[in-house]
């Protein structure tokens, strides 16, 4: 494990381990890279992973992109310079994902004319089936295939599609959801975050896509599944700044935990407790409250 403590003393920087902007597990310096505003303390290292970011500039990496930030080295002497504080070179694509051979396609019976059971459904739960599309590149299955009678949501990150989620619009399905085979995917279903790509600083972290479209740009879905150490480095490489996590009413345990864990990471962490049902119908039934959350993502 990189330790950056003794790295830091090594060179005389200046660090903090608590204190104004930083998160416990962290140190944190002034940022070393150049053309950042920062005048105090904002780019953070995690004591645990190694991996850095600053909170002012976004720019972000793993200890051996601090070495040569700091040192003004090339690559081969930081991971010399890094092998020396106990460190390796920190992965930042997750573990699960695949080597894509061609591209990843959603089902070839999907298509983006939604048939009349599909368009039903999609506005009696509030939603507008055009903009959904549009937005979302949500398509449909009909009456054959595997996804029949299902809609199906296109998981991008870094604007590459790398899994789908697929929704059971009969209410008749055992499963709900069901998600593209690991075999199939770029990334499987544990290592994705619905909508990571339209985060910005902010985000509110939800379950599942309903959520995620009510809120619109800046909330991601978990998609039903635990949050893993990929889904939060999916957050730490994106820069996001302040999470709010926004779970069921019935669910406070679990958006605990969520909670807990993203502080880890990011410097202001929330739970937003709902009087009532789930994000999706409370902020559909109470618009002010929506609106005061989009500022808050803004």
């Amino acid at each position: 494990m990189f330790d950056a403590i003794a790295y830091l003393d090594s060179r005389g920087i200046a660090y903090h381990t608590e204190g104004k902007n930083v998160t416990q597990g962290w140190v944190n310096i002034q940022c070393v890279y150049p053309g950042c505003s920062d005048a105090t303390n904002h780019l953070g290292t995690n004591l645990s992973t190694g991996l850095h970011s600053c909170w002012k500039c976004g720019k972000k990496g793993g200890p051996e992109q601090l070495i040569m930030a700091i040192d003004r080295c090339a690559y081969p002497d930081a991971l010399a310079i890094l092998a020396g504080f106990g460190g390796a070179v920190v992965p930042i694509q997750p573990r699960h994902v695949r080597e894509a051979v061609g591209s990843f396609m959603l089902p070839k019976e999907a298509t983006a004319d939604y048939p009349p059971p599909h368009h039903r459904y999609l506005v009696g739960r509030g939603f507008d089936p055009d903009y959904i599309h549009q937005h979302y590149q949500v398509m449909s299955c009909y009456t054959t295939g595997q996804y029949r009678h299902r809609i199906i949501a296109p998981i991008f990150i870094d604007g590459v599609m790398v899994n789908f989620i697929a929704r059971d619009i009969t209410g008749l399905s055992e499963r709900k959801y069901t998600m593209a085979p690991n075999t199939d995917a770029i990334r499987p279903g544990e290592d994705v975050l619905y909508n990571i790509d339209r985060a910005q600083r902010s985000v509110a972290i939800v379950e599942g896509i309903f959520d995620v479209w009510r809120i619109g740009d800046g909330a991601v879905g978990l998609l039903g599944t635990a949050l893993t150490e990929e889904k939060l480095l999916l957050l730490l490489q994106r820069g996001i700044e302040r999470a709010f996590v926004i779970y069921d009413q019935d669910a406070s345990s679990r958006a605990k935990e969520v909670a807990n864990r993203v502080s880890k990471l990011i410097p202001h962490t929330e739970n937003i407790w709902l009087p009532r049902g789930d994000p999706d119908t409370y902020f559909a039934e109470n618009p002010s409250d929506l609106t005061d959350l989009q500022f808050l993502l803004r």
